[in-house]
């Protein structure tokens, strides 16, 4: 077999990565496994990549979390309510005020 990029030299090994035949030159050994450059660069760029999603992904997530925490603070200040008491005071209404009226009835009824 010739090696992909030296068509004049034997190939000696393959890459893990592509599979294809190469001669030393061309191989990049990392941990006992032979890279051809394409290869070792598309790994590594990888990695970095990885790294820093990981990074920085954390401190995003606190950073909009912390924000949406004061906006909230701050919209609830301005209302000067608690959040959600709408909903409170009609949930109050559709439930206890037909049971006062029937109560009210009954007690009427005699």
């Amino acid at each position: 077999m010739k090696c992909k990029n030296h068509p004049k030299k034997e190939a000696e090994k393959t890459c893990v990565g592509c599979g294809n035949f190469f001669c030393s030159e061309c191989l990049n050994q990392v941990k006992n496994r032979n890279y051809c450059k394409d290869c070792l660069a598309e790994m590594l760029s990888d990695k970095i990549d990885e790294e820093k999603e990981s990074k920085t992904s954390q401190p995003q997530n606190i950073i909009i979390q912390q924000q949406q925490q004061q906006q909230q603070q701050e919209t609830s200040a301005k209302e000067g309510k608690p959040r959600g008491s709408y909903c409170w005071l009609c949930f109050w209404i559709i439930v206890f005020f037909p049971a006062a009226i029937l109560y009210f009835f009954i007690r009427r009824w005699d």
